[in-house]
């Protein structure tokens, strides 16, 4: 669970226009503000005046990090699915637009471990939230021509994608296993079917807790 700053939390002004809404989105587009670290409530205020003052409905982005990983709400969704963006020339129509606020070009600001955090946080959120099987995630410059999202910050999107899309196991953990069979018995569960939704969750939690050994005490399933 990630806590999002939503539009009334941070300031945000009403949009210029009507948001529309993303079919399938695929994946996400990482971003950084290029400009320097503002540590005041007023950063994500500022870029929306700026991209509205562009003829833009409102912020580009649909979630904003701040440098102290603080995720703040862009454009809002539309009946369930996220807006379309103003970031990226055509890939904002299938991709959700990320902006970590600061400049990470050498010489400039160095990523915070908390943005980082919040950012992997955030892509997860986003592949649960909106059903994407396998998140696509790029940086601004793997789709037009700009130093976007600063040097610093490209290098690491590998690691990103390796927290957020683990490969390094040939096989699902007990835990994905776990969950993807109470996902699957989800549809089957009718509201009056308390056994069955009971036990399919009791089995997800008690191999969570066979999984990461978080008790010492003899567990059983009976």
């Amino acid at each position: 669970m990630i806590k999002v700053i939503k539009r009334a939390e941070w300031g945000a002004k009403p949009p210029n226009g009507r948001f529309t809404q993303m079919h399938s989105p695929e994946g996400v587009i990482v971003h950084h503000s290029a400009d320097p670290f503002r540590r005041s409530s007023g950063a994500v205020q500022q870029i929306q005046i700026d991209h509205q003052s562009w003829g833009w409905v409102d912020v580009g982005y649909n979630f904003l990090i701040t440098e102290v990983g603080e995720i703040c709400e862009g454009r809002p969704e539309v009946d369930g699915l996220p807006a379309i963006g103003s970031y990226s020339s055509g890939a904002d129509s299938r991709r959700i637009g990320i902006c970590l606020l600061g400049n990470f070009q050498e010489g400039h600001d160095h990523v915070d471990k908390d943005q980082l955090a919040a950012l992997v946080k955030l892509c997860r959120w986003c592949a649960i939230h909106y059903s994407i099987q396998s998140l696509l995630i790029s940086g601004h410059r793997d789709h037009r021509t700009t130093a976007c999202p600063g040097d610093q910050l490209y290098r690491l999107l590998d690691s990103v994608r390796a927290d957020v899309l683990p490969t390094d196991s040939p096989t699902d953990s007990p835990i994905d296993e776990a969950v993807q069979s109470l996902m699957e018995a989800g549809p089957e569960i009718h509201i009056g079917d308390y056994p069955a939704a009971l036990w399919a969750l009791y089995d997800c939690c008690f191999s969570v807790l066979e999984h990461l050994g978080a008790t010492g005490l003899p567990l059983s399933r009976r």
